[in-house]
């Protein structure tokens, strides 16, 4: 776990590579259908794994972005189930604070608690990197992903109005605003929000932190190893 941009998902494809896992999300905008680019989700980004959970919820069947949390306890403990008897390990991922706190909470006899590693960054560079993976949403085409979402009618939706790439480039095709103004707006807004889970994660009781700096893969890589080697 680990707060936007930290490389939290890079690292979890690796481990799932290396140790023969899969991946389940945690992150409380990409588990919508339709919201992958704007949320984060690179093309191809999850090849060759397995994945659980991603693109799992209608955004169209809730009033409040948080209400799948309601059901998010239930499908861990399936998934739980699932991994125990196929004996696949199983890899939850995300930036969210509030699934964070139901993995924590969910512990069984047969199962065991779930370890959470909290990927923690240094602040330096952060605005840089937030600029490229912008960068990258528009060259993957988020634009035309959001115009899609618009005429499948999610433009009210929660998830629509909490995405902090989703809205403003919104209101951008909507003509409320200019480009230059959505992308501020994106960078502003992207960098509180990243500052807010840092310092939740940093707080948080119950995970084991670790300090990193950003662009340093294989030193985290190694870091993460070394703390499931002694789980």
């Amino acid at each position: 776990m680990g707060p936007s941009t930290s490389g939290k998902t890079d690292i979890a494809i690796a481990l799932a590579k290396e140790h023969d896992a899969s991946i389940a999300c945690c992150d409380s905008l990409q588990l919508y259908g339709g919201f992958k680019i704007g949320a984060g989700i690179r093309k191809n980004q999850f090849e060759n794994v397995a994945t659980f959970l991603y693109g799992y919820f209608n955004a169209l069947d809730f009033n409040d972005f948080y209400e799948p949390c309601n059901r998010y306890g239930e499908l861990v403990n399936n998934l739980r189930v699932e991994s125990f008897s196929s004996g696949k390990p199983l890899i939850f991922e995300g930036c969210s604070a509030n699934y964070v706190n139901i993995l924590k909470k969910n512990y069984s006899d047969t199962f065991g608690k779930i370890h959470v590693i909290g990927l923690l960054p240094l602040k330096i560079g952060l605005e840089e990197k937030l600029k490229k993976r912008l960068l990258e949403m528009i060259d993957d085409g988020v634009l035309n992903e959001i115009e899609q979402l618009l005429d499948e009618g999610f433009g009210n939706t929660p998830a629509m109005k909490m995405g902090v790439v989703y809205n403003p480039f919104k209101s951008y095709l909507e003509g409320k605003q200019s480009f230059g103004d959505s992308i501020s707006l994106i960078l502003n807004w992207g960098a509180k929000v990243i500052n807010t889970q840092h310092d939740t994660f940093s707080k948080m009781k119950d995970i084991i932190p670790i300090e990193i700096s950003l662009n340093s893969h294989e030193q985290t890589l190694e870091k993460v190893n070394g703390i499931i080697g002694k789980l």
